[in-house]
Order: C-alpha cells, then sequence, then structure tokens
C-alpha cells in the first residue's frame, strides 16, 4: 500500500517552496525598481532645519549691514527678472555682500547637492 499521507505531505512542501521561491523573486524585483536610499542627514527634517539656521544667518546679517538690509527691502519691480538684475547688479557692485551671502547661503546648497531635492511640507 502506498503511504498518500507521506507523498501528499512531500507535494505540499514542494508546493510551499515554490510560492515562496516566486513571492521572493517578485519582491527582488520590485526592490530593483525602489529608488535608491537617501544618503544620512536628508530627511525633510534635516532640510527643515539646514534651512532654520540659514534664515537665522540672513536676519543677523542684514541686521548688522542695514545698507544690504534697505537695498533688499526696497527693491521693488513687478517684473521677478527685472528684480534680480537689481540685485545682481547690487551684489557686482558690493562683492564682499556676494561673497557673504553666498557663505552663509552655502549650508543649504551642500545639503541639496548632497541630498538632491527634499521637499518639506
Amino acid at each position: 500500500m502506498i503511504d498518500v499521507t507521506g507523498y501528499f505531505g512531500r507535494t505540499a512542501v514542494v508546493v510551499v517552496c515554490a510560492a515562496v521561491s516566486i513571492a521572493t523573486a517578485g519582491i527582488a524585483a520590485a526592490d530593483d525598481n525602489a529608488p535608491a536610499p537617501l544618503p544620512p542627514n536628508c530627511t525633510a527634517a534635516d532640510l527643515a532645519d539646514v534651512l532654520t539656521d540659514v534664515t537665522a544667518a540672513t536676519a543677523v546679517y542684514l541686521r548688522q549691514h542695514p545698507d544690504v538690509n534697505d537695498f533688499l527691502t526696497n527693491v521693488q519691480s513687478p517684473d521677478k527678472d527685472q528684480m534680480r538684475q537689481q540685485i545682481d547688479a547690487f551684489f557686482d557692485a558690493h562683492p564682499w555682500v556676494r561673497a557673504d551671502w553666498q557663505a552663509i547661503r552655502k549650508p543649504s546648497d551642500d545639503f541639496r547637492a548632497r541630498c538632491g531635492n527634499v521637499e518639506t511640507p
């Protein structure tokens, strides 16, 4: 007489192993399409921290440099390109201000270079 329980038991084990193998292959394939993980310290919270520090440094700088504060407060134009040209002309006439401004913004620029475009809500 043939042991039916043993046959079905072995068949069930083979079927379960095949199902697990197929499922894990599908998961591995899905993982291949997943975006690469971000480098450390590249979360939205990290970006918010960096932007908070840059904003605070900007405020301090503007308070310590009333001429720059006055210029940026009063530069106006309905056209954003004209405004950008006025600001660029100011920075061209005051290269030390441009250098200061770039130094203040450096942590933000470094973050974006390292982490890409992380969004804050």
